[in-house]
């Protein structure tokens, strides 16, 4: 496939902070206020750490797009009846640690979970059209650019890239046409894949890349695979460009400003309506 385009890709940890490119989760934090971006990603961030869903999506994602090598150079499984809450486990835990120093002690999972991980993998190269999409490309594909319309320097680490989609691997626990829907709206996925695609566009000269969300569900390993329609599309589209215009302008005044300082009338809900 075509690799012109792909820059240093940053080492692990790294990649989500500096505020000198906007990348999609920043361009969620920017569209909150100015402030809110800054507190993630300027010089003073304040670091928070993954929570257990994210760590349990990480190691899901080496397995199912890496590989299971790459899995167990990151990932390690706790033994059966290990009670961490212990003296005894403490140390034991210590120790395993110890012999796996490039695996840290978020990344440490329950068989449970460790063998839900292997199940959810083979899920998804059991699905027809999951694994066709992955079947040509790489995973963990960083890109970078500078958007014509505000100047703007952006980047992206997609999950997976090839030649003619991108796509993006969620866990989740509802795959449902419906629950899928919602949690696009609901986290912004849509802004997420819109702003990829923009990027991708930029670099690719003008061509707009298909776009697979690969949804596998934890507890029950089903699995679904969507592509935005045209009100996501569209939707996601309009904040991406609305990101980009305030992080181009909050760039060129230095000024990273919060909520109005004005009194502003409530605007009630659509539900309380």
């Amino acid at each position: 496939m075509n690799m012109e385009y792909e820059f240093d890709t940053p080492e692990k940890g790294t990649y989500h902070s500096g505020h000198h490119r906007l990348s999609s989760s920043g361009a969620k934090e920017i569209l909150k206020s100015p402030a809110h971006f800054m507190m993630r990603y300027g010089p003073n961030a304040r670091r928070t750490p993954p929570t257990a869903a994210m760590r349990f999506g990480t190691a899901v994602h080496t397995l199912v797009l890496e590989g299971e090598e790459a899995f167990k150079d990151t990932v390690l499984c706790r033994p059966d009846g290990l009670n961490t809450r212990t003296k005894a486990g403490k140390a034991e835990l210590e120790a395993m640690l110890e012999a796996h120093p490039n695996i840290s002690k978020g990344m440490v999972f329950s068989t449970e979970d460790y063998d839900a991980m292997f199940w959810m993998r083979d899920a998804v190269y059991e699905h027809p059209m999951a694994s066709d999409i992955l079947s040509e490309g790489l995973p963990e594909y960083y890109y970078e650019w500078t958007d014509p319309g505000t100047s703007a320097k952006c980047k992206a680490l997609a999950d997976w890239y090839a030649p003619h989609c991108i796509a993006d691997l969620k866990t989740c626990i509802d795959a449902s046409p419906e629950g899928f829907a919602k949690a696009v709206f609901n986290f912004n996925y849509h802004l997420s894949a819109e702003f990829y695609r923009s990027g991708d566009e930029v670099l690719n000269e003008g061509e707009i890349k298909n776009w697979y969300w690969i949804a596998v569900e934890k507890h029950t390993f089903q699995v679904a695979v969507y592509t935005p329609d045209e009100v996501a599309e569209r939707i996601g589209r309009g904040k991406v460009r609305e990101a980009l215009k305030r992080f181009a302008v909050c760039h060129a005044e230095n000024r990273w400003d919060s909520y109005s300082k004005d009194i502003q009338e409530l605007i009630s809900p659509r539900w309380a309506r």
